[in-house]
């Protein structure tokens, strides 16, 4: 690599679309442009590092942020080897990295108590871009033994101190690192020749980087792991095309329902049944399932598959359970499959989580529903309240607590009632 070739690299490492996409961070703090000149270069101690560190951490997290450059991703580690850069007119954006700056700061806080001695006669400096001021940074060995760790200077310098025998260095920042192959004749050249000698690899991403990107792609697996598992084990009688019918119809009947005179909101539409005849019936193996479901947390991965094994086994509050869990992840496909399998069973319920479900997708786009809507779904859950669905019973005791406190009251006594762990 030549030396011009070299030093545009270094300029181009961050972000291969710097030079045609400017960096447009959110709210981004300007920095003074009238600061005086700066004091020559020194490795200032750990203490300074991690206050820097904490500091910006603690920036990022309070404004929330999130730093990033035009048409990149954090994770993006294409050579700039392979790209021309004839005019480099803008360095590296900011990439807003929790992790990786969080364990940033837990290291500079460990070693805040050990003292960095002064820089070498034979330092030698790094320009970076302009804005990447006071920014944490290390040199490394290969072998990873840490030369110097510390922040970028007034002018946007990375000091680096030489090992005999040594070529191969590496500078890590909280955005990347960088393998650096520097010749025993870069260290003997004048410092203003010492960059352009130096032969800067490809960005990589760090090791704080990697173990993110791993244990989001885990998540990941995890979550289509469990959006699999949600609603398998309804099939093969669950098609799309049975639970398009199925809610189609659904909604055809709670039309022509909603004309009779039981959709009227009135307190003398509502009776309590204490002996719930209309609720499918619970076997004692599935409320005990459902209930060790609870005590793990239906919202875990380890009560989940529990919660399902209660439903597997027709508890429809463990299918209730499962359809607010659905709905949390904004899991529609499954949150449909559930209503459907209420619905089929003549569980009241059914209608309730319709109505949820409806509104729900009928206010997504515009952050509420219309007025049509909106009375449908208090009429699905009026007609649950009516068949004896608990939760119904509570939403709708909610409705009427301004317009009917009796009746709301009523309604509330009777959910709990029969199902006291419903609060």
């Amino acid at each position: 690599m030549t030396a011009k070739n070299s030093r545009l690299a270094w300029q181009a490492a961050a972000c291969s679309t710097a030079a045609s996409a400017p960096i447009k961070p959110r709210a981004r703090r300007r920095r003074n442009a009238t600061a005086s000149p700066p004091a020559p270069s020194t490795i200032v101690t750990p203490t300074r590092i991690s206050s820097a560190i904490c500091r910006r951490v603690r920036g990022l997290h309070s404004s929330g942020r999130r730093y990033a450059v035009a048409g990149t991703s954090m994770y993006k580690s294409a050579s700039i080897h392979s790209q021309e850069v004839p005019h480099m007119t803008r360095r590296p954006g900011r990439v807003y990295l929790p992790v990786t700056a969080i364990a940033l700061c837990s290291l500079g806080l460990a070693l805040s108590t050990f003292a960095q001695p002064p820089p070498a006669a034979d330092a030698r400096q790094v320009q970076l871009d302009a804005h990447w001021k006071g920014e944490p940074y290390h040199w490394d060995l290969a072998d990873g033994t840490v030369l110097v760790q510390s922040v970028t200077d007034d002018d946007a310098r990375a000091t680096v101190t030489p090992r005999a025998g040594q070529e191969h260095y590496v500078l890590e920042m909280l955005w990347g690192r960088f393998p650096v192959k520097v010749s025993a004749e870069c260290w003997r050249r004048p410092a203003a020749q010492f960059e352009s000698c130096a032969e800067i690899g490809p960005r990589e991403d760090t090791q704080a980087q990697k173990d993110e990107r791993a244990e989001d792609e885990r998540k990941e697996l995890e979550r289509k792991r469990r959006l699999a598992a949600r609603t398998a084990w309804m099939r093969p009688e669950m098609t799309q095309q049975s639970i398009v019918s199925i809610i189609s119809k659904t909604m055809r009947d709670q039309q022509a329902w909603m004309r009779t005179p039981a959709a009227r909101l009135i307190a003398d539409n509502f009776a309590c049944d204490t002996s719930n005849a209309g609720l499918p019936k619970i076997t004692a193996e599935a409320q005990e399932k459902y209930a060790q479901a609870r005590r793990i947390g239906a919202y875990d991965a380890q009560g989940e598959p529990v919660l399902i094994e209660a439903a597997q086994l027709g508890n429809w509050r463990a299918v209730t359970t499962l359809f607010n869990v659905a709905m949390y992840g904004e899991d529609w496909e499954s949150a449909q499959s559930l209503v459907v399998w209420l619905l089929q069973r003549d569980a009241p319920a059914g209608y309730n989580k319709l109505a949820e479900l409806h509104g729900t997708i009928a206010s997504y786009e515009d952050g509420h529903a219309s007025s049509a809507d909106q009375d449908l779904v208090t009429a699905l859950r009026w007609r649950a309240t009516q068949a004896g669905d608990p939760g119904a019973q509570r939403d709708m005791s909610d409705y009427f607590k301004e317009r009917d406190p009796q009746l709301s009251e009523r309604l509330m006594q009777c959910a709990l009632e029969r199902f006291p762990d419903l609060k």
